[in-house]
């Protein structure tokens, strides 16, 4: 068997949730004026993502976080409904950071489950983000029932896939080459799917042939699709959101889940985020095209906090 590769944070803190749960931490960078946290979707894992916050480290203090029962984070109990624990989770992170790295003007940028919690927690307990770049958040216009249907039926597809999934390996490798066999992971380099694969993985048994285990069971990656449909209970509430939100999406052109492009055409249009596509890419753009991403993150950085600025001057 060969051994799992290294993994890049050896420095991970935890952040303690209200019920008990640890959310795991890292400070990928060295310390800026700007802090920058990012988190993932379902499924995956913070590591994964490392090229995209390595072309951010020359502007912020990039801060990695796992989401519960994902990567790094020790598994809990995975509630029946997950979804309104991932919400309250994020400004508890926001606040557990400032304890553990101190203060600092921060931004976010999130992709999938991470960004449409981190959207939906500032409709509840809003937190004091600089900027927030969302990486196509899954939520369901609830003004727009053929969205909405269409939305609904492609998370029942995902639910039934990722319960097929497989749960054990005799080594990370595997995993690593099943991601590089799927058509969604294309254009991911070789080595960021390395990382995805072995921050997936929990070794459980050394006695076992396939003694590699995914962090998160089958059964609640699938859970956290299928009870996605209920997000768009939020839709309403984001009028009342007023901090900076960009929403950036894969290529329509060749996205494997073009719904997820027309709900954040539609966000755009209905809150007035602005919206931007990164060319040849899907629903992965920050593990396909790290710097185009990354950049986008900064541009939308810098005019937030120049439009902030002008606005504190005028209020003065």
């Amino acid at each position: 068997m060969t051994p799992a590769p290294p993994t890049i944070s050896s420095d991970v803190q935890y952040c303690k949730m209200d019920d008990g749960a640890r959310i795991a931490v890292r400070r990928w960078s060295g310390p800026q004026k700007q802090r920058l946290l990012i988190s993932h979707g379902n499924g995956l894992a913070i590591e994964g993502f490392y090229d995209f916050a390595e072309a951010l480290f020359d502007s912020f203090e990039v801060i990695a976080f796992d989401l519960r029962n994902h990567g790094s984070s020790p598994r809990d109990p995975h509630p029946e409904n997950p979804w309104p624990r991932y919400i309250a989770d994020v400004p508890q992170i926001f606040n557990g950071v400032e304890q553990l790295y101190g203060q600092r003007e921060t931004h976010g940028a999130f992709h999938s489950m991470a960004a449409v919690s981190t959207l939906c927690a500032q409709t509840l307990n809003p937190s004091p983000w600089a900027s927030l770049t969302l990486f196509e958040p899954p939520l369901a216009p609830s003004d727009n029932a053929a969205v909405q249907e269409t939305f609904n039926a492609a998370q029942e597809v995902m639910s039934s896939r990722a319960l097929r999934r497989r749960r054990t390996f005799a080594d990370p490798a595997e995993l690593a080459a099943s991601f590089g066999r799927a058509a969604t992971f294309g254009g991911i380099p070789i080595r960021a799917l390395d990382r995805l694969a072995n921050a997936s993985l929990l070794h459980t048994d050394a006695s076992s042939a396939e003694p590699w285990e995914l962090v998160l069971p089958p059964e609640a990656e699938a859970r956290n699709f299928a009870q996605a449909t209920s997000l768009s209970q939020y839709w309403d509430a984001l009028t009342g959101i007023k901090i900076p939100i960009q929403l950036v999406t894969g290529d329509p052109e060749v996205h494997d889940l073009p719904n997820l492009v027309a709900i954040a055409h539609h966000m755009s249009k209905t809150f007035g985020y602005p919206v931007s596509s990164i060319p040849n890419s899907n629903h992965f753009m920050q593990l396909q095209d790290a710097h185009s991403c990354a950049q986008k993150v900064k541009d939308f950085a810098a005019r937030s906090v120049e439009y902030s600025n002008t606005i504190n001057q005028e209020t003065k």
